[in-house]
């Protein structure tokens, strides 16, 4: 099956790529999430606006993305978890739990594919870094 992508696929393409996928992929995720389109001859001939509407959904994104990155700037997350004796953690401290973290202490939505931690399981203050689909930002999280 192909379809034109309508707005950007992370691992399949960019929006206005003609890609060939599964017959059950485009049916069942792609086409019904509004995400891509099956490939015709008026479709073909939009492909130029899908194309500059999709540039700029990026460019809000990375917009809004920046606003955020700025606001939380300086500012440290507090994620309480149960630990042991040697300061090991009791389970994992996961980039889902972080983004709610940060709504709850700071009242804003971060997406949570746009966090990320930079791994430990001890008792403390851990690197981790901010990123989006434009820039990567290195910052303390604890």
């Amino acid at each position: 099956m192909e379809v034109i992508l309508l707005d950007d696929v992370v691992g399949l393409g960019k929006a206005g790529s003609v890609v060939k996928v599964k017959d059950g992929y485009g049916r069942n995720y792609l086409l019904p999430r509004g995400l891509a389109q099956m490939v015709t001859a008026d479709v073909l001939n939009r492909v130029h606006l899908i194309e500059r509407a999709a540039e700029e959904r990026r460019r809000k994104r990375i917009l809004e993305v920046k606003d955020k990155i700025a606001a939380m700037e300086g500012k440290r997350v507090v994620v309480p978890m149960k630990a042991g004796a040697e300061a090991k953690l009791f389970g994992a401290v996961t980039t889902m739990l972080i983004s709610e973290r940060i709504a709850e202490q700071y009242q804003m939505q971060i997406d949570r594919r746009f966090t990320s931690l930079g791994g430990g399981s001890a008792c403390g203050r851990i690197p981790g870094d901010g990123s989006h689909p434009g820039r990567r930002r290195s910052g303390p999280l604890s």
